[in-house]
């Protein structure tokens, strides 16, 4: 791969070729054009600075598609973790009533309210991975349970928040 011997026509030419793609799953996954935008600006620069471990034996593209969506998914945890952010969510989806609805306050203590009705261990699943941000592994070893265990309580937990917005 000529992009392993720092050839910038290479990395041009990856560029041309990805860069609408990558842009597109970005701005699907974050609906925000300018957070899209500076995601994929990452994704070519980690694409630059690892340029030396990337596996030729691997398709380029895998690996650019993966970066963007972590970059992707680690910009929409942060947009959580931040309460002024948080208002600016879009709810469609989480209630099949009220689809056009702003977020206010009574979204979000219905939210948390859901939240406590689930089980402890559900609660514990569910903050960790997906307010926190920790991986299965992580909560698995927190909590001395399997890692799958942590992925059934997961899913069991996003099953019972929408049954209980509904």
């Amino acid at each position: 791969m000529r992009l392993k011997v720092d050839d910038a026509d290479a990395f041009d030419a990856l560029y041309r070729r990805y860069n609408q793609p990558l842009y597109g799953n970005i701005l699907k996954l974050t609906r925000d054009t300018e957070a899209a935008q500076d995601i994929l600006q990452e994704v070519f620069i980690v694409l630059w600075e690892k340029r030396q471990l990337i596996d030729v034996n691997q398709p380029v593209a895998n690996w650019l598609f993966s970066i963007s969506y972590y970059k992707s998914i680690r910009h929409l945890k942060q947009v959580l973790k931040n309460p002024v952010l948080f208002k600016d969510i879009e709810w469609n989806g989480l209630t099949d009533h009220e689809p056009e609805r702003e977020p206010n306050e009574n979204n979000i203590d219905a939210v948390k309210n859901a939240i406590q009705q689930l089980s402890p261990q559900k609660q514990k699943v569910l903050i960790r991975c997906k307010l926190a941000g920790k991986t299965y592994k992580e909560v698995a070893e927190e909590l001395h349970i399997s890692r799958y265990t942590v992925k059934e309580y997961l899913a069991l937990a996003i099953t019972s928040l929408r049954t209980i917005l509904k």
